[in-house]
């Protein structure tokens, strides 16, 4: 079993300077979750309310040596305290590293608001599966379904078996069960066994490893496309072998501009002086989602559910790309 490791986003001084939901916060807790795992709990750095989240939420953290990276909102809604959790990275550009390593208490960090791409929808009962640190956007999501009284099941695949990620919170919850999968145990997680018996009523959430995602994805291809909703940590394709040059329009600027096939639109409308704001990089947040006006997108990102993209309305311009040669951008 792969604990989630994700990328971890750039951001430059252009972008942060065109920002206008940045929040000072305080560090007032910092606590070891296991080998490789801290939680971390913010206040506002002037002693306000914090905006009102829903579960499956994220921010945007601003560290330095100029890094940004999202983690989930994972305590219980509050408009005093956040919570997020952080696995160390090894082999990441450093944000993991910084916070466990350099972070302290009364330490203040920037961050942007809240964001949801990853919204609990309503259903009669709920499944929800994890990987390693992908419990952090499902455990608020799971408080609040057992508060209201609705069945709910949790398999929770871990490396260790003595070091379950929110252990004792979860298994305290009402109305569900928790299974849990550990490699060191010889317990594993297999998807097709636990998806055989869904029945009708059920939603799925999940978030974990890539391999984890793809797999239940294939398991779902004959599901109703709103059954089952993703999370993902790790970081989409910008560009690739054999993308090709393209001209995009864009309509508020009157303007056209030439993206290299080595290059995002993102940066090409960047480099032609045109302000957008965006945050990953990644096509993993939601920032830079722009409304498409005419032209076929080719979708790299992690945002929209299949039936979006399908309708081709928006894109992150980040990752995507036109399919053809040319796209129309309501920029």
């Amino acid at each position: 079993m792969m604990d989630v490791a994700a990328a971890e986003p750039v951001w430059r001084e252009s972008e942060l300077s065109s920002s206008v939901d940045l929040l000072a916060l305080r560090v007032v807790g910092k606590a070891s979750m296991g080998p490789d795992i801290v939680v971390v709990t913010l206040e506002h750095a002037d002693g306000l309310e914090l905006p009102p989240w829903e579960p499956g939420a994220h921010i945007s953290i601003l560290l330095p040596p100029g890094i940004e990276r999202q983690y989930s909102l994972c305590g219980e809604s509050s408009h005093t305290r956040w919570r997020i959790a952080v696995k160390r990275v090894e082999n990441g550009r450093g944000g993991s590293q910084y916070i466990h390593d350099s972070l302290g208490i009364d330490d203040v960090v920037k961050a942007r608001m809240p964001r949801n791409n990853f919204r609990l929808v309503s259903a009669e009962r709920y499944l929800f599966i994890a990987g390693g640190i992908g419990i952090t956007p499902l455990l608020p999501m799971i408080r609040d379904v057992a508060f209201r009284g609705l069945p709910w099941e949790l398999h929770f695949a871990i490396r260790n078996v003595a070091a379950v990620p929110f252990e004792n919170e979860l298994r305290a919850l009402p109305n569900g069960a928790m299974t849990v999968y550990a490699d060191d145990a010889g317990k594993l997680l297999q998807l097709a066994k636990v998806v055989h018996t869904l029945q009708v009523g059920f939603k799925v959430f999940c978030c974990g490893p890539v391999t984890m995602m793809d797999e239940l994805e294939a398991l779902a291809a004959g599901w109703e496309p709103s059954t089952l909703h993703l999370e993902r940590f790790s970081s989409a394709q910008t560009v690739s072998e054999g993308d090709h040059p393209f001209t995009v329009y864009l309509e508020k600027t009157g303007r056209s501009v030439e993206v290299g096939a080595d290059e995002t639109i993102l940066d090409a409308v960047r480099r032609a002086g045109v302000t957008v704001q965006s945050s990953c990089r990644e096509g993993l947040c939601g920032t830079c989602e722009t409304p498409v006006l005419s032209g076929a997108v080719d979708h790299r990102d992690s945002i929209l559910t299949p039936g979006e993209k399908d309708e081709g309305n928006y894109m992150m311009i980040c990752v995507s790309r036109a399919s053809d040669l040319k796209l129309r951008l309501d920029l």
